[in-house]
């Protein structure tokens, strides 16, 4: 037994150093012989720990381990059910959740009796916090790699999520990150948004929010997860509170948690556009008040979203600018003036804004806004008209790769879609192996504005759209006000 067991922790030792390929097939053959039940516990464990060390390496190929796959999971499940020791427990789960990620789709044979055998060890773990963190581990392993499978768990998944993630349960403490991380997984390979899924939401994510100091990114990760998944009752149910929640923290925040709560808000209005922005007016109430004295970043962080909000709804967005006012000093300032502050503000420090996206959101709006109201943004013509020059410069095939640091990997896409087929395409694609999750995030991704509109052709169909609202006569106005430069620039984007 001695012997037999330094054999198999000399090869634990090695195997992930200098072992060639075709001795794997025997490797893991010996493995299933050290997890035979015959063999002495101790043999037993040692086998369990040297599975992790064979599987968690660069060189692991499925095919080598598919055909005793299902005797190493057999063996693995029978040693964590005999094992009494929390230690021992702790060690076989370790390996069992590597071997289930490495394996990924290979698993779906095992998996009631993987269930099963989680679902009592669960049961018989007490206080074991250690072991309860290895099972949540398990689960939320085995939902990625059943995929769009996973409805197969999402009973006992949910049941994990809900006691992890109650605040009122002191084992949270240990739990809540795993359980968090689970939450992801399973909304990310849910086909929709189940009851024990809405039931999750409208009782947990409220608390959660007031405690993100230390999650805030896994917790914005599951909000994203329902934006994306339930949409309407997200909205109807769960919308007001997270834009409350927000208005209050964003102005305590660091830069890093600004931008993961911007992010999710600029997700918002894509998803919901027009509809979005009134209820989103006590954040940007505080995301407008904070703009003169904001650093470049976070200024351009900002701005993205303020001007995806313009773009869909500039009436709406009004309300933001009555409400500053009000609450200026009596008689100060108006709400007209705010605006034309805001515009002058956003016009002269356009350039802080380095990612291509953000900027050609910047574009849309000022195009959008310049329809809108062609007199009230007259005063802002010239600035309005060399930002749109610029930002079109950027766009072109002879910028690919603009936008600093920020600049996306595929930035000609921002100023159109290559082909109408493009969308159908990568879904067929999709729909053969992706998760639920990358299938709709594909979809919404073809219907964002910085993809789906083309910039020549949306500056040129607005402009003769404001030539005709607005008249000869105020058009010349305009064009009055641009100098020969400016105007030269300008007068080449727009022509027919």
């Amino acid at each position: 037994m001695i012997l037999r067991r330094r054999i198999l922790w000399l090869i634990g030792e090695w195997c992930s150093v200098r072992l060639a390929a075709e001795s794997r097939v025997a490797l893991f053959q010996l493995l299933v012989e050290g997890l035979a039940p015959s063999e002495h516990l101790a043999v037993r464990l040692m086998a369990a720990k040297v599975v992790k060390s064979t599987v968690d390496v660069f060189e692991f190929r499925v095919e080598d381990m598919a055909p005793v796959a299902p005797a190493i999971f057999q063996g693995l499940l029978l040693l964590v059910t005999e094992c009494t020791s929390n230690d021992s427990q702790v060690v076989i789960l370790n390996s069992l959740n590597i071997t289930l990620e490495r394996l990924e789709s290979q698993v779906h044979p095992f998996v009631p009796k993987l269930l099963q055998c989680l679902m009592d060890l669960w049961t018989e773990s007490g206080d074991s916090h250690l072991v309860q963190c290895g099972i949540v581990t398990a689960v939320k392993t085995t939902v990625r790699a059943l995929k769009r499978d996973a409805v197969q768990i999402e009973g006992f998944a949910s049941e994990l999520i809900a006691m992890s993630t109650d605040l009122l349960n002191p084992a949270h403490v240990h739990l809540l990150t795993d359980g968090l991380d689970l939450w992801t997984a399973l909304l990310q390979n849910s086909e929709v948004c189940t009851p024990r899924l809405q039931k999750l939401l409208t009782e947990r994510l409220p608390a959660l929010l007031e405690v993100t100091s230390e999650n805030m990114e896994i917790v914005m990760e599951v909000l994203e997860g329902y934006l994306i998944l339930a949409p309407e009752p997200f909205f109807t149910g769960f919308y007001d509170t997270l834009v409350s929640w927000a208005s209050l923290t964003i102005p305590q925040i660091k830069e890093e948690g600004l931008e993961i709560i911007i992010r999710i808000l600029d997700l918002s209005v894509q998803i919901y556009q027009a509809a979005a922005v009134p209820k989103l007016t006590p954040v940007l109430v505080v995301l407008v008040i904070g703009l003169p004295t904001d650093p470049a970043r976070v200024f351009a962080i900002k701005m993205g979203l303020l001007a995806r909000c313009l773009y869909y709804n500039f009436q709406g967005f009004t309300q933001v600018f009555a409400v500053i006012a009000d609450r200026s000093p009596p008689q100060t300032t108006s709400a007209l003036q705010i605006f034309h502050e805001f515009m002058k503000l956003w016009t002269e420090q356009i350039n802080f804004i380095s990612k291509l996206e953000r900027r050609k959101l910047c574009g849309l709006a000022f195009m959008s806004l310049l329809l809108g109201d062609p007199k009230l943004l007259a005063p802002h013509f010239p600035a309005i008209s060399l930002a749109i020059a610029e930002i079109m410069a950027e766009l072109s095939d002879d910028h690919f790769g603009g936008g600093g640091d920020e600049g996306s990997s595929n930035d000609l896409d921002l100023l159109n879609l290559s082909s109408d087929e493009f969308p159908e395409q990568r879904s067929a694609a999709l729909m053969a192996s992706g998760t639920f999750e990358e299938i709709r995030r594909h979809d919404l991704r073809s219907r964002n504005i910085c993809y789906s509109i083309d910039m020549i052709q949306f500056v040129k169909t607005k402009w003769r759209e404001l030539a005709v609202k607005a008249g000869e006569e105020f058009t010349k106005q305009l064009w009055d006000t641009l100098d020969v430069e400016s105007s030269a620039k300008f007068r080449k984007l727009v022509a027919a």
